[in-house]
């Protein structure tokens, strides 16, 4: 490990990567780097060596792990441009409205109580969007139900 100042740091850099060549390392150092469309990592081509020098490489149980735990948290949206099973489609419908009915619950509740829709979604942390559904199947249009500058009743 090397130590300078701000002022030989630019420099420093070229000199270190000149000399190693990195393998992933594209950019040749110094004076800020290369960000935005000038970032050559965003070229197909790039793209492609960086990919072949990884195939074949075996990973570690620890990097495996990451690996699924990321895909659990964003899962593929294979999907997308096929249609699911009809009872596959009804079974996520009955997931997601298990999942989204003490939410209802809670925010028919607080809309009868007269909270204003930024409150609930401060409170609830859901989408304006959800909110006006609710509305929507409690025949609601955007009425306050309380006036304006009061406290919400508790």
């Amino acid at each position: 490990m090397e130590f300078t100042n701000k002022d030989t740091l630019d420099e420093r850099e070229i000199y270190w990567i000149e000399k190693y060549k990195p393998k992933f390392n594209i950019a040749a150092g110094g004076r800020g780097g290369l960000t935005g469309q000038r970032n050559p990592s965003k070229k197909a081509a790039v793209r492609q060596k960086i990919s072949a020098a990884c195939k074949g490489k075996r990973l570690t149980e620890e990097h495996k792990q990451k690996l699924r735990e990321a895909k659990l948290k964003n899962p593929v949206k294979a999907h997308l441009n096929t249609q699911r099973p009809q009872e596959t489609r009804d079974k996520i419908k009955q997931a997601w409205g298990l999942r989204n009915e003490d939410k209802y619950i809670k925010i028919k509740d607080l809309i009868r109580k007269g909270y204003y829709v930024k409150e609930i979604v401060a409170i609830l942390g859901v989408s304006s969007a959800t909110i006006a559904k609710v509305k929507k199947q409690m025949n609601l249009k955007s009425v306050h139900n309380r006036p304006r500058n009061t406290q919400p009743i508790k």
